[in-house]
């Protein structure tokens, strides 16, 4: 029988990546055990899923940004974020240089790429900030597939992780465009927060 005192689960909010690595070296460090936690961590099939899924109470933790908490309290959920887990916030859109794409501006008779349903808000919320109606681009839904989405031409941006899918794109031979998120929006540096956590 196990001598650890807590079994818990915590959700990712994608599949695993280099911005989880603080999770990963952890538990291979041992830490975990340490403090007396046996965690399991799980990738969501649908990122969207994970502010819910928490709020249901059919995991213990999960990782997301701080609107997603604020925006599942909206909605009923008991959330509350505890921790940092970035302290600047990895999201943006990403562009080949080749698209002709550098500034937010130029996203005008172009296709953007977004993972779930707050990217889509996102988007639609900075080209708003930038005074673009929404008729003059197109919004792409493409899950977890930016990348991929890039490089076979279905859309002309996406958004994105600077430590993930642009090197994956420059990996590939391409050269970049990241326009990070909070400075395009003027919000400064907006956190990432680990973790939305159900409270009675």
């Amino acid at each position: 029988m196990s001598s650890l005192k807590t079994r818990t689960t915590l959700l990712l909010n994608w599949y695993a990546n280099p911005y989880h690595a603080p999770i990963f070296v952890a538990k291979a460090l041992g830490y975990y055990e340490q403090s007396g936690i046996k965690l399991a961590i799980l990738e969501p099939t649908d990122p969207s899923d994970v502010t819910e899924i928490v709020g249901t109470e059919k995991v213990d933790f999960g990782i997301k940004a701080m609107l997603h908490t604020v925006a599942g309290r909206a909605k009923g959920y008991q959330l509350t974020s505890i921790a940092t887990l970035l302290d600047e916030p990895p999201t943006g859109l990403l562009t080949l240089k080749s698209s002709g794409i550098n500034t937010f501006h130029d996203i005008a008779g172009k296709r953007v790429g977004y993972i779930g349903e707050f990217g889509k808000v996102i988007i639609d919320n900075l080209a708003q900030h930038a005074g673009i109606d929404k008729k003059d681009y197109q919004a792409v839904r493409i899950g977890m597939n930016v990348t991929d989405a890039i490089c076979r031409n279905l859309i002309d941006a996406g958004i994105g992780f600077v430590n993930f899918q642009k090197i994956e794109l420059e990996q590939r031979g391409h050269e970049v465009n990241f326009l990070r998120i909070d400075q395009l929006a003027g919000l400064g540096c907006c956190c990432f927060l680990l973790c939305s956590v159900y409270c009675p």
